[in-house]
């Protein structure tokens, strides 16, 4: 993917001040090429994490994710407010 934004990044340079998508897009491909380790999931940077307890199964972290994108974005939208 870094690859393609930094095609995209040099495909739309423009002489315009005013168009700044690349400028964004470099931006954009400095801060993923500077964390790309961290845009790997811990299963495949070989974090090991410890068995699971008797009789309870892990799952992949995007159950988690969803769950508090839910809770956030349905009580920053006035919804679910508790």
């Amino acid at each position: 993917m870094l690859k393609y934004i930094q095609i995209y990044a040099t495909s739309v340079e423009s002489p315009d001040e005013k168009d700044n998508r690349s400028n964004k897009a470099m931006k954009l491909y400095k801060y993923l090429a500077n964390n790309k380790e961290g845009l790997l999931p811990y299963d495949k940077r070989g974090i090991e994490i410890s068995a699971p307890p008797k009789g309870m199964v892990y799952k992949g972290l995007g159950v988690q994710e969803n769950q508090n994108c839910t809770v956030i974005t349905l009580r920053m939208k006035h919804r679910r407010m508790r």
